[in-house]
């Protein structure tokens, strides 16, 4: 079976791979097997441009085609959306955390 994911991101500390797949969903999987760990809806059916885990691994930031960041835990579970309503050609299409996790 071939997957598109438009985007990916692996956490070197714990072998978990996030991406972006079809059905405009974040996904989990064990980095060494390819066993899904989780799967659900990011930005309410909107493309997903990016994705980034935080540098202590405890988070996953998203951006999204609807103009939004969000902050997800490794759970799934939502914890901050950054709405951004500027002009199209400058929404945010990729992400990284500042090394120290604040920015």
């Amino acid at each position: 079976m071939r997957l598109s994911l438009p985007c990916l991101a692996v956490l070197l500390c714990a072998p978990v791979l996030v991406a972006a797949g079809p059905g405009k969903e974040l996904g989990f999987w064990e980095a060494s097997t390819g066993k899904p760990l989780r799967r659900f809806a990011a930005h309410g059916g909107s493309e997903i441009y990016s994705v980034c885990f935080s540098p202590d691994g405890s988070r996953v930031a998203s951006a999204g085609s609807e103009g939004s960041i969000r902050l997800w835990s490794v759970q799934g579970k939502q914890w901050r959306v950054l709405q951004y309503d500027g002009p199209e050609e400058t929404q945010a299409v990729s992400l990284a955390f500042a090394a120290n996790g604040r920015r």
